[in-house]
């Protein structure tokens, strides 16, 4: 991605991942047998060893630097592993890392975080109030600040004894400890070179070669005992080769391969799928404030011509399960099946585009890309199963420079996809607000407007939880994402690997409990 408009693509991708894992610190995987509907290892990994993982990347989009765009996974998980953010997905929406606990003041203006005990860089020196406080004004400082600590200014960062910081806001705001996840990586105070200096992760930089790295266990990590002794990473063009390597033997770990390896690997005894419920969305996205989809009655009729299990079967190998058109999959407050599941109903879908006096006689552009496994083969199926409803959809595939520059937040029509299945006020606050710089569908909707704040800012949790479940009503009845399924993460690991994530989203990049069997 090349463009500034794709930049803030991956932030949101990659910067704030509210709900992305749900056992980040936990050893998830699948079972030993490469069973992948299991929940755990069985046993812990032994201490020792070196784990080599291969991960997707383009040698062009090589960046170092945690606190800018990582286009690549590979960059992103050597940043994971040693550097830490003040928290993380995990087994809560808000998950402990290098913050040890948190707490509001009673009218949600004033966050006091506590950094845990014993923390330290791999120099030896202990992490300071100084050091979190200069690292989160530094991302705040950068383009698109606002977007990766929404709601949070560089005044409002300020250190409050010398291992506590304190947040303020300007409105309240129960949203902080979501903000700070993930992208808010810490260096030390006045660091030069971040992402060449060192970290206070479970590992240490050794070497880097062109988007290769050696990473060593750090002794010290706060975070408790790390069994490897070293992490190789690396770098993959595609998601081919990453398969053929993992399959023929040069990497333990293939990590985010996708279905049509595990498809491969499944034939192979010495290797065993892991597998991320609920990871990806990818929903098409209609324009709602104009164009020919700007009318309801045309969305909800597109919608009810889906057929959502042939879509997993089809484009994901049936590695996913069906959603219902709301992002926040994840949320432990989505409502989305108590609203109703939708099911194909193609006479009712013709009835609305009658009723809607929606234009079949011409065809409709559908943009897609090929950025993640799947997306290319849904938006193909989505075009087939629209001709039943008398819709003719044109599919036009291009690459992701084209596609940022000229299509994404402006054509009536096209793919995304969501690597991280967030928490729906992550999406409504990013996607959905007259404000929001990645209002894909280019909804502007006062309601949605009032409803967010209230999510945000209301002192009474239960008056909060009852807002996210209207605007998930909103996003059902006249959204214009056709959310037909989410999608399953795939790694392929070698039989001996053990204590891998098996959640969502970028959860997944927290290996350091990983290893290998007794």
């Amino acid at each position: 991605m090349h463009t500034d408009r794709a930049v803030t693509r991956r932030e949101a991708l990659v910067g704030m991942g509210t709900l992305a894992g749900a056992g980040v610190l936990s050893a998830c995987g699948a079972t030993p047998k490469r069973d992948a509907e299991s929940g755990l290892d069985a046993g812990a990994p032994s201490r020792g060893g070196t784990l080599r993982v291969g991960a997707l990347g383009k040698r062009s989009s090589i960046e170092r630097d945690p606190h800018k765009v990582q286009a690549n996974e590979s960059d992103y998980l050597i940043s994971c592993l040693v550097y830490e953010a003040l928290t993380v997905p995990g087994p809560k929406p808000v998950t402990a890392r290098l913050m040890s606990k948190w707490e509001p003041s009673s009218d949600l203006r004033r966050w006091r975080f506590q950094i845990a005990d014993g923390a330290t860089f791999h120099d030896g020196t202990r992490v300071t109030a100084d050091d979190v406080v200069w690292s989160l004004r530094r991302l705040r400082g950068l383009p698109n600040g606002e977007f990766r600590l929404p709601g949070i200014s560089a005044r409002g960062i300020r250190k409050d004894s010398p291992h506590s910081i304190v947040i303020a806001t300007d409105a309240p705001n129960a949203e902080v400890p979501m903000a700070v996840r993930l992208q808010s990586f810490v260096f030390k105070e006045g660091e030069r070179r971040p992402g060449r200096g060192p970290g206070c992760g479970p590992f240490k930089l050794v070497s880097y070669d062109d988007g290769d790295a050696v990473l060593a266990r750090h002794a010290a990590w706060h975070g408790g005992d790390v069994p490897l002794n070293r992490i190789e990473v690396r770098l993959f063009d595609d998601a081919e080769a990453l398969t053929t390597a993992v399959l023929g033997g040069q990497v333990d770990l293939a990590e985010n391969v996708g279905p049509l390896a595990a498809r491969l690997a499944a034939r192979d005894n010495d290797l065993r799928i892991v597998r991320r419920p609920n990871d990806m969305a990818m929903p098409v996205v209609m324009r709602v404030t104009d164009g020919p989809f700007a009318d309801p009655r045309v969305r909800q009729a597109i919608r009810l011509a889906v057929d959502r299990p042939k879509l997993i079967r089809g484009a994901l190998n049936g590695y996913g399960t069906v959603a219902n058109d709301i992002l926040g999959t994840g949320d432990p407050l989505y409502d989305g099946d108590d609203l109703g599941q939708r099911a194909r109903q193609l006479d009712a879908a013709r009835d609305l585009l009658r009723k809607a006096n929606f234009d079949l006689s011409r065809s409709y552009e559908l943009f897609t890309t090929s950025d993640t496994p799947g997306l290319v083969e849904s938006a193909t199926l989505f075009a087939t199963q629209m001709k039943d409803a008398g819709l003719r959809v044109k599919v036009v595939r291009q690459d992701s420079g084209a596609f940022y520059d000229k299509t994404w937040l402006k054509a009536p029509l096209y793919t995304t996809y969501w690597g991280t299945n967030d928490s729906v006020l992550f999406f409504v606050g990013r996607t959905m607000t007259s404000k929001a710089a990645q209002n894909e569908t280019g909804w502007k909707d006062g309601r949605i407007d009032t409803l967010y704040q209230r999510a945000v800012g209301d002192r009474s949790a239960d008056r909060r939880a009852e807002a996210v479940r209207d605007l998930q009503r909103l996003q059902y009845d006249e959204g214009g994402y056709v959310v037909w399924g989410m999608a399953d993460g795939v790694d392929i690991a070698r039989e001996n690997v053990r204590g891998l994530p098996r959640t969502g989203g970028y959860g997944r990049m927290f290996i350091e409990k990983s290893g290998f069997a007794a």
